[in-house]
């Protein structure tokens, strides 16, 4: 009888303890920004969202912070690597601008802006782009999850998105700071008057 109910209450404590994990590295448009507090600039409340590379577990949110001022929130359940989302006027990666961010060795968070010039690692060098960027991009790491945050100015943000995850331990360092290829990318458009609405853009090259 008493091994029974140390089964029971090892089972239980194993499904308890799976459960907290996975609630823990996910992320969902229904669930709380658990980092707010992390990122000053972020309204909570009034945030659009989308999923928009399942595969990576990519949420992002959106917000109109301003008149010429919109605040975005990319998180990723961990890809041991960088994510990146990218805006462009047509859907093609070659010519647009993406924000890139990760999480070093020693546990520092780096965000960069790219330009997206070819297909090729040395053709979207780093710290160049079109994207006027406001204040200090934000990159955090909490419960297995990673988040890139920052602020555009702007009026509307290009109606196409572009999502990257990288390899598996592949992250961009010093001194030329390049992508390696992306694992898995995506490509949406965004109806930025009706929050969370998106179609799936076929993205050229």
């Amino acid at each position: 009888m008493k091994s029974s109910v140390v089964h029971v209450l090892l089972i239980s404590f194993l499904f308890f303890s799976l459960s907290m994990v996975e609630s823990q590295s996910s992320d969902s448009c229904a669930s709380k920004l658990t980092v707010a507090r992390l990122i000053p600039f972020v309204n909570t409340t009034f945030l659009g969202c989308l999923t928009p590379l399942r595969s990576a577990n990519f949420v992002l949110r959106y917000a109109k912070a301003g008149p010429s001022l919109w605040s975005f929130v990319l998180s990723a359940a961990d890809p041991k690597s960088y994510v990146a989302v990218g805006f462009s006027g047509d859907g093609r990666m070659v010519g647009s601008s993406a924000m890139a961010g990760w999480i070093t060795g020693s546990g520092a968070g780096i965000a960069k802006q790219y330009s997206l010039g070819g297909k090729k690692s040395g053709e979207c060098p780093p710290d160049q782009g079109a994207l006027l960027l406001q204040g200090t991009p934000v990159v955090a790491l909490q419960s297995s999850r990673l988040y890139l945050a920052f602020q555009l100015n702007v009026d509307q943000p290009p109606p196409y998105l572009i999502f990257a995850v990288g390899p598996g331990n592949g992250f961009p360092s010093s001194p030329t700071f390049l992508l390696p290829e992306h694992r898995d990318e995506n490509s949406i458009s965004v109806n930025y008057t009706a929050p969370g609405e998106c179609v799936r853009a076929i993205a050229g090259g």
